[in-house]
């Protein structure tokens, strides 16, 4: 199968808002459940997404040498059928989120429905592709800063493709693509109709956003200022009206005016110089000029005794084998131990080849200090022949860094046989996919 791909739109993030955390908008992990659920057809809505090295703009991919057209631009019968399609793509997907979404379910599957939820959204239709008769959505799980998400699936859009669409003025290739004609009619559901399918209500995404404090502070510095004009034209420290026209006496007694307000005018600049300073500080602690967060500290693997303090603090047990690996930073990493039947033991079969993953973490809380680690109990519980060990990244949890340094261990009978010191690399596509570092003979 040919790996080839096409870029069919870039889009600029300024002025756009994510919805979740970074590891909801893992498109792996969306491809696979959609995939796995359904089929290639829905998992294929979601276009995959490539962010520049700068942070300023996304990239979207979908497979194969194709053409995308936007869908302002089908003609008008393709468009009707085009909706359809799209109609019936998102509601099996909303289905799916709603039957995830339940009490009796685990964390892992609610926190799936909400990333099904939030990929359905989009700031506007003008973010709606056709690859062949395949709809395909650019922007998922974005919406406008000044403005609700457009709910895909839940809007019908009318005659959307105008007889002279706009043609924006001439900018960059990666802007000028992200810039598409936007439908000049929407026809949206009834509100009692979208409330059982909408996560919150507008009041509850107001309350969300962070208030502008630095436009109240601007606000008021405006105001200052006009104050200070009136009292200098009082005291004839600035006189307009006889600098226009030299002969009128606009000022009087100059100096007993400047006399009386000249307390006020020192109090009022002492003002103006502690709001700049507040407003200096208010806006650098803005969450809009903050570009990202701060990096893990620590820039070294863990020892093998750290390692060992983690497992015994993790309530892990002691067995006749023991790999564990560590790491620092709260990116979740995942161990796997490979036996010689092509079977495995990591997170989705914990118990396998006779061994299981007693500690695993960082996948639905956060850890600076992680361990995770696979215990074999008895000789009898060891497979014969050569296990190989492998580490996945499968989540960055608010990790800044490309590259983490881990260490692997692996303990027989509480001694220490094997020890590596490796270097993860964060994966530029599919998340989770192992990659093996080392492997152990290991005779009963």
């Amino acid at each position: 199968m040919s790996n080839e791909t096409t870029r069919i739109a870039s889009t600029n993030l300024l002025g756009l808002v994510p919805l979740g955390s970074r590891g909801d908008r893992g498109h792996g992990r969306l491809f696979d459940s959609l995939s796995a659920r359904f089929g290639v057809r829905h998992a294929a809505l979601l276009a995959d997404p490539e962010p520049l090295a700068d942070g300023s703009a996304v990239d979207w991919y979908v497979p194969g040498h194709v053409k995308a057209t936007p869908f302002a631009d089908l003609p008008a019968p393709d468009a009707a059928k085009f909706e359809q399609e799209l109609t019936r793509l998102t509601n099996d997907i909303r289905a799916f989120a709603k039957e995830l979404d339940q009490p009796k379910r685990g964390g892992p599957d609610r926190s799936l429905a909400e990333a099904l939820r939030n990929a359905l959204q989009i700031p506007g239709p003008e973010y709606i592709y056709a690859v062949g008769d395949q709809p395909v959505l650019v922007a998922w799980a974005y919406h406008k800063q000044e403005a609700l998400p457009f709910d895909v699936g839940l809007v019908r859009i009318a005659d959307v493709a105008p007889k002279q669409p706009f043609k924006p003025a001439a900018l960059p290739p990666p802007i000028a693509d992200s810039i598409r004609p936007v439908p000049p009619s929407l026809s949206v559901v009834p509100a009692s109709a979208r409330q059982s399918e909408t996560r919150m209500s507008p009041a509850v995404m107001a309350a969300r956003r962070p208030f502008p404090w630095h436009w109240l502070l601007w606000l008021l510095f405006a105001l200052l200022v006009a104050a200070i004009l009136a009292i200098l034209l009082r005291a004839c420290a600035i006189n307009l009206v006889r600098t226009w026209y030299p002969g009128l006496a606009w000022c009087g007694r100059v100096s007993s005016i400047v006399q009386e307000d000249a307390g006020q005018i020192s109090d009022l600049q002492r003002l103006i110089d502690n709001l700049q300073l507040q407003l200096g500080r208010r806006i650098a602690e803005c969450p809009a000029g903050r570009l990202q967060l701060p990096a893990s500290q620590s820039a070294q693997p863990p020892s093998t005794s750290d390692i060992e303090k983690r497992v015994e603090d993790n309530k892990g047990v002691k067995g006749e084998l023991n790999i564990s690996l560590g790491w620092p930073g709260t990116a979740d990493l995942d161990l796997y131990v490979a036996c010689a039947d092509n079977k495995a033991v990591y997170f989705k079969e914990k118990s396998n080849c006779g061994g299981n993953l007693q500690i695993d973490m960082n996948h639905e809380s956060r850890s600076t200090q992680p361990v995770e680690d696979v215990v074999f109990p008895s000789i009898s519980d060891i497979p014969a022949g050569m296990l190989k060990v492998g580490v996945g990244w499968y989540a960055d949890q608010g990790e800044q860094r490309t590259t983490l340094p881990a260490t692997i261990i692996v303990r027989r009978s509480g001694q220490i046989i094997a020890q590596k010191r490796i270097d993860v690399q964060r994966p530029s596509r599919t998340p989770g996919e192992p990659n093996f570092y080392l492997e152990i003979p290991v005779p009963r």
